[in-house]
């Protein structure tokens, strides 16, 4: 089997490898029209946890998602580290965080008060906090680099190559889109219904005589120390509406700055250095979404800032739908099957 991926992201190579690794698939060529993590994937500051919101409850199928993702995870880290398993703090900036997290039960969280903390992390406000053991903080370009070598190793090509029309690809015996917010840029994806998101953050200068930040923070905003030494990532926006793709930095320093200080006004102040700006794609659900477009032509998207979370048991269930030509893999709330008219 011949197969072609549009779309060099956390979906598209984790599609390419889980079916090049079912040894039922000869040949994977990937597509895409600046080359790996080139879109929102490559600038997600990798924070991955099975627990959302401002309740800190269990994600849609987090448990079996966040297991897949640490699957891939090893075969991404043959070279280098690309990943810290350290767990994240979700400190309670507001009365309701403090309410429904110091009544948490999972058996991977922790509830700190504000000297345990502080003892961590002396920097931070006098805030209590959720501990989640199963957080992870991931290189995300460090892990897509990893991830498309173990791809190539297998057998995977890539063209640097813009698609406009999955029929450009019909000489494939299956083509699948993994293009996230940009699915309206191909012909047979448009009409999906995905919807835009524009997200900025910060890179930020971290001080020599500073202790480094022992735990990513994640609340209203996130802080987390970057894979090169002397410097972290702060974010995010959520951006609704905007006119231009590009980083606007005065709106990301304006809105991400104040969500720092919330954890300490220590933090809040350190230097610029860089912004970064990308597109995320969501759907009304606010779930990934599986389409068959027809007998060969698939697409994965809308897996919006969960796009760790979720990546790797997508790609999964979608690879097995493709090999095992069936759809009853896949859960119903995240399929989309063109030929029977099935809105997700």
């Amino acid at each position: 089997m011949n197969i072609a991926i549009v779309g060099a992201g956390f979906s598209g190579l984790a599609t390419c490898y889980h079916l090049l690794q079912s040894g039922k698939c000869q040949k994977v060529t990937l597509f895409d029209r600046q080359g790996i993590g080139s879109g929102a994937s490559g600038m997600a500051a990798g924070l991955v946890h099975p627990y959302g919101g401002t309740k800190a409850k269990l994600s849609y199928h987090a448990e079996a998602a966040l297991t897949q993702t640490l699957k891939l995870l090893q075969p991404a880290s043959q070279a280098e580290q690309v990943a810290l398993f350290t767990g994240i703090l979700r400190p309670c900036t507001t009365h309701e965080q403090r309410e429904h997290f110091s009544h948490c039960c999972h058996t991977d969280t922790e509830w700190w008060d504000e000297h345990k903390v502080q003892k961590t992390i002396p920097n931070l406000n006098l805030l209590p906090a959720l501990y989640i053991r199963s957080g992870i903080a991931v290189h995300t370009m460090r892990y897509l680099q990893g991830l498309w070598k173990a791809c190539q190793k297998m057998g995977a090509t890539l063209e640097i190559r813009a698609i406009q029309s999955l029929k450009e690809l019909a000489a494939f015996d299956h083509v699948i889109s993994c293009t996230g917010a940009y699915a309206e840029t191909i012909m047979e994806t448009e009409n999906l219904g995905i919807k835009k998101l524009k997200g900025q953050i910060l890179q930020l200068e971290w001080p020599q005589d500073l202790a480094p930040l022992a735990l990513p923070l994640i609340s209203d905003g996130y802080l987390v120390a970057s894979d090169k030494p002397g410097f972290c990532y702060a974010g995010a926006t959520f951006e609704r509406e905007f006119s231009s793709e590009v980083p606007d930095r005065k709106k990301a320093e304006e809105e991400i700055r104040k969500k720092v200080k919330a954890f300490s006004p220590l933090y809040s102040e350190l230097a610029f250095v860089d912004c970064k700006a990308g597109l995320r794609g969501y759907t009304k659900n606010k779930l990934p979404l599986i389409a068959r477009l027809s007998q060969k032509e698939w697409a994965i998207s809308g897996l919006g800032s969960k796009g760790l979370l979720y990546h790797a048991w997508v790609a999964k269930l979608t690879c097995k739908a493709i090999l095992d030509n069936t759809l009853d893999h896949i859960p119903c709330e995240l399929c989309y099957d063109n030929e029977l008219m099935t809105p997700f």
